[in-house]
């Protein structure tokens, strides 16, 4: 029997191969099918802050334009950004981008719609929204101050070390006081600092205090810084503590006194006004200051209402109504805790019976050197004494006061004034009368030419430079104290 040879069967395992082969080969191929492959992903939020990013992705071989639509999966959509990220290459890539708002925290599916020219295609998204971190809160700033109740010149301290930090800790403290004091920055190791006003009033103190995240908080108190009158001790801020003043109490008794004029000065005539002045100290704080007068008052006044005048403890009161005669004045001074000081100051104003004798004494008239020392000691008669005419001529002339009434001697008379009138042919020339260059000096009382002339360089003198109407021909120079046209 003859046995005939099969043909050799095929599978048919190849050819499914070579189809599938072909299929990849060919994807993107004109007259192919177009396609959109979406692929979602997992993207995170915060609740109350704005997303921005990526929400899915998609690959395709189809022609854009491409747009997309967001669901935010909390009742929120919007349109979504298309962009590709590798093209011109095939398959192209592309990512789908938008912005949102989650107000809450959770997880959300978002659905992300992708629409084509061709061909459309939804991505299923996940949000995972976690809560807004707590925020951190800024420091508290406070603080406290010592003595109660200060006074210039007074050393206080202020101390931050109340202040506290919810989160970190305080890395710096920063003061401002007001009143011309420098602000006092000071590191997180020194929370107080001392300060010394030298002026009194209300001032606005503020503590700034920041933390190691670089949050502030900030306080500021009023204080009333009252006045103590005289004091040596400048203003002056710096960090770290320090002895603070002694408390209402314990500071001292006030003190008062005039400094100008001095006791018993002594006026020939009566000034409109007088200014008086003088130093006063009050440790405890100046609740009440006057100056009363010309009428004695023995007892503290019920309106007693000059404190404004005092600066720094120094003041200057214009006192008028002075009369001849004696003139009392007094300063007085009451301090916060009740303490009372007083001076007193004599002024005499020269009457019709008390009056000294004021005297223009020993002429001299030069076109030369000066000599150095008047009252000459062997005074020249300058009558008919010839001189340059229109050259510049010079007179000086020295002032008593002899003693010639019941004051003690080495009083003063203040505020003297000396003029020259000059005549010629008995006719007044002008100016008149002609002032001195030293202008008002005082005079010591009780002290004669005799006296003078034995003393070299003493004064007052008294000098003047004639104008050039008087330098030509013959004239008569007449020297006057306190001239009445004058008063």
């Amino acid at each position: 029997m003859t046995r005939r040879n099969r043909p050799l069967r095929r599978s048919a395992r190849p050819a499914i191969v070579g189809t599938l082969i072909v299929a990849a080969l060919v994807l993107g191929v004109p007259g192919a099918a177009a396609f959109i492959q979406p692929q979602g992903r997992m993207f995170g939020a915060t609740a109350g802050d704005e997303f921005s990013g990526g929400v899915a992705s998609f690959l395709t071989d189809s022609p854009p334009p491409f747009s997309a639509s967001i669901s935010w999966g909390d009742g929120g959509q919007s349109p979504g950004s298309v962009a590709c990220t590798n093209c011109p290459n095939q398959p192209q890539s592309y990512n789908v981008s938008g912005v949102h708002t989650y107000a809450n925290a959770g997880t959300y599916s978002v659905v992300v719609s992708i629409s084509g020219s061709q061909q459309n295609a939804t991505a299923q998204s996940t949000a995972s929204v976690s809560a807004a971190p707590t925020p951190a809160e800024p420091p508290t700033a406070t603080f406290t101050s010592q003595p109660p109740s200060p006074v210039t010149g007074q050393t206080l301290v202020f101390n931050g070390s109340g202040s506290s930090a919810r989160s970190g800790i305080i890395v710096r403290y920063e003061w401002t006081f007001g009143g011309g004091l420098p602000p006092t920055p000071c590191d997180g190791g020194a929370p107080a600092v001392h300060a010394v006003y030298d002026l009194p009033g209300t001032y606005q103190i503020t503590l700034k205090v920041i933390d190691s995240n670089g949050l502030t908080g900030s306080v500021t108190r009023q204080l009333q810084v009252g006045d103590a009158g005289l004091s040596a001790t400048p203003g002056s801020a710096a960090c770290g503590s320090a002895t603070a003043g002694p408390p209402p109490g314990l500071r001292g008794p006030p003190s008062v006194k005039f400094t100008d004029p001095e006791e018993l000065h002594y006026y020939d005539r009566a000034p409109a006004t007088l200014p008086v002045s003088g130093q006063v100290k009050a440790p405890e704080g100046i609740a009440a200051f006057c100056v009363t007068g010309p009428a004695p008052v023995d007892t503290f006044p019920a309106a007693c209402d000059q404190s404004g005048v005092v600066l720094k403890g120094k003041f200057t009161v214009l006192v008028p109504g002075l009369k001849p005669g004696y003139n009392f004045f007094d300063a007085w001074v009451r301090d916060k805790v009740g303490a009372v000081a007083h001076a007193d100051l004599t002024v005499s104003v020269a009457t019709g019976t008390n009056g000294i004798d004021l005297r223009a004494d020993t002429l001299e008239v030069t076109q030369a050197v000066q000599k150095l020392d008047l009252p000459l000691k062997s005074p020249s008669d300058y009558a008919g004494v010839g001189l340059a005419a229109n050259a510049k001529t010079v007179a000086r002339f020295f002032v008593d006061a002899p003693q010639t009434s019941k004051f003690p001697k080495r009083d003063v008379v203040a505020d003297v004034e000396a003029a020259l009138y000059g005549y010629r042919d008995g006719k007044l020339l002008a100016p008149a009368p002609l002032l001195s260059e030293e202008g008002q000096q005082d005079v010591t009382r009780g002290i004669n030419v005799d006296y003078a002339r034995a003393q070299p360089g003493y004064k007052p003198l008294y000098t003047f430079t004639l104008p050039p109407s008087w330098t030509h021909g013959t004239i008569d120079l007449t020297a006057v104290v306190n001239p009445p046209d004058l008063t």
